[in-house]
């Protein structure tokens, strides 16, 4: 990546970042603050006022906490209110304070910190920008907007290795607009070659690399010189075909180490320093599969060469993931390749590049939802077999990997198709959360023994809000096991409490999960029952569809869409 210059500090930002009163710069925890608490209701209802969301969260950045969540907060705020200006703004303060502040911030888990920022990549900001016109106004804005962002990705990679907040989105989109706004302010010119030549020394050596990603040299050089840049030979283009050609030339160039080659004349392969081209990859080369024509899951494709097969596993199970990788994804670039069915080598490349860890987690996910998106198009396509009649498509170890870990990558993460999720209420009810989603993962298993335990839970527990989400969570429980009366009889139970409080006035997110799940064993009974109940259980669907879209429209039509597949 080209070393990005930093970003002017407005006066407007660095008052954000100064440090907060007192011993610690970083200030102290401001969740249970009452300003933290009224941003919290604020932030996520349909329109929410942003001006408040801008005052209570300058409240708290400036003399109560630095926490990346409410900075988060406000460069959405800031953005829909500013709009460019406010994005370029919301985004530096992020920056400063990763840069600052770094683990000092809060929350104090950096699980939690990692999971805040990744607030800033969801659709409800990023599509906002997309609309954004770019103009001479703003044109710099953007500008600014995306270095500040490229070094956030850069920041995020340092300070949490382990769990890098995925920015995919947010990254592709302002970097579109940062296109636009270059060519507002930058003519286009043809570009040329540039060479530097140390000082004092001549050269007469001419180099450039064609299409094939080859080096040619018009002549030796006499003296040692420094080449600052090369440029591709133009390309004539006449037809779709030469594109997705070239394309793929490019993608396979990213794993050529251009360093001279080693004794053997041999040049090593290398992986790749850019991360997006794993995802690019399997767009180019997923993107025009279709399924197979089979007779009893045999297909006419040949399997992959067995001695490669062979040196993968191999590779694999000695760790050799700096061959492995570059291996796999030059197969499966190939024109005709069989590797874009041999779904047991999109296994081993994920896992190769976990172990690499940093930014290739960003990889190993990319290349998890690709493939989770093909087999929504093809959805038996990982059950097939090769041609010789033994080769699956996908070995058993694929299909449990396919199973546990990438049809749940596009729901946002393990378990998430399988497991109704509960509302996010902060670190205090994580353990509750977990309990939850152990007990269900234990499924059929152990149901009375893990329901008794939930339900003196529920007593036990001191805190309103603990025995509310406790109630919730033992609801969806009896959902998970398809207990639907038992989870009608505590749902209805806490419906009745939202009414009686007035508490979706405070607890939205909290009262839609009730709503949501109430919909959705109304939706199961409906389909089994006949007669008065089924009329009534009818009109009960049309109050809580109302509930649903008065807090979250875009929830209450995606339950609409399931219900009616």
């Amino acid at each position: 990546m080209p070393e990005i210059q930093d970003v002017e500090i407005s006066e407007f930002v660095q008052k954000y970042i100064e440090p907060i009163a007192g011993d610690s710069p970083a200030g102290s925890d401001a969740s249970n603050e009452e300003e933290y608490f009224k941003l919290s209701m604020e932030i996520p209802k349909t329109s929410p006022d942003y001006k408040k969301c801008i005052e209570f969260s300058e409240i708290i950045l400036k003399q109560k906490s630095k926490d990346i969540k409410v900075a988060a907060w406000l460069s959405f705020a800031l953005f829909r209110t500013e709009k460019i200006k406010g994005l370029k703004d919301g985004l530096n303060i992020i920056l400063n304070f990763l840069k600052k502040y770094e683990n000092n911030l809060f929350p104090e888990n950096p699980l939690h910190r990692s999971k805040a920022i990744q607030f800033i990549n969801t659709s409800r900001f990023f599509k906002l920008v997309e609309k954004e016109d770019i103009n001479h106004t703003n044109a710099s804005d953007i500008m600014e907007a995306e270095k500040n962002l490229i070094q956030i990705i850069s920041e995020c990679q340092r300070l949490f290795p382990d769990n890098i907040p995925v920015l995919k989105s947010l990254k592709e989109i302002i970097s579109d607009q940062a296109e636009k706004a270059k060519s507002l302010i930058t003519p286009s010119k043809k570009e040329e070659p540039v060479k530097e030549t140390i000082v004092g020394e001549e050269s007469e050596s001419k180099i450039e690399v064609t299409p094939s990603g080859k080096i040619e040299e018009s002549q030796k050089p006499q003296q040692v010189t420094t080449q600052t840049s090369s440029t591709l030979k133009e390309i004539k283009l006449t037809n779709e075909k030469d594109a997705v050609a070239q394309l793929r030339q490019i993608l396979a160039f990213f794993y050529e180490n251009q360093q001279p080659a080693t004794g053997d004349g041999v040049k090593k392969e290398k992986i790749p320093e850019n991360h997006f081209v794993f995802g690019l990859a399997r767009q180019l080369q997923w993107s025009k599969i279709t399924r197979p024509p089979d007779s009893e899951k045999i297909t006419q494709i040949e399997p992959p060469n067995q001695v490669i097969r062979g040196k993968i596993k191999e590779w694999f199970t000695n760790s050799n993931w700096d061959t492995l990788i570059p291996r796999i994804e030059i197969s499966f670039l190939k024109a005709n390749s069989e590797f874009p069915y041999w779904l047991d080598a999109q296994r081993y490349i994920t896992k190769a590049l976990e172990q690499k860890g940093g930014i290739y987690i960003q990889a190993s996910e990319d290349i998890k939802i690709h493939l989770a998106k093909l087999l929504q198009r093809i959805p038996d396509l990982h059950q097939l077999i090769f041609k010789d009649k033994q080769t699956p498509f996908a070995d058993e170890e694929t299909i449990k990997w396919i199973n546990e870990e990438v049809k749940s990558s596009l729901s946002g993460g393990k378990g998430a198709e399988s497991i109704i999720l509960p509302p996010i209420m902060g670190e205090d009810y994580d353990p509750i959360n977990k309990e939850y989603e152990t007990a269900c993962n234990e499924l059929p298993g152990n149901f009375e023994k893990n329901y008794s335990e939930m339900q003196r839970g529920i007593n036990s527990d001191s805190r309103k809000k603990g025995k509310f989400l406790r109630k919730l969570n033992l609801a969806n429980y009896c959902i998970q096991a398809k207990k639907y009366e038992l989870a009608e009889v505590n749902l209805n139970e806490l419906k009745a409490l939202i009414e009686e409080y007035n508490i979706s006035e405070w607890e939205t997110a909290l009262c839609t999960a009730v709503w949501q799940s109430l919909y959705l064993v109304n939706a199961k009974l409906i389909s089994e029952g006949n007669g008065e109940l089924k009329t009534i259980l009818e009109n009960r669907q049309k109050e809580l569809f109302g509930k649903i879209a008065k807090y979250d429209g875009i929830l209450a039509i995606k339950l609409q869409q399931k219900i009616n597949n």
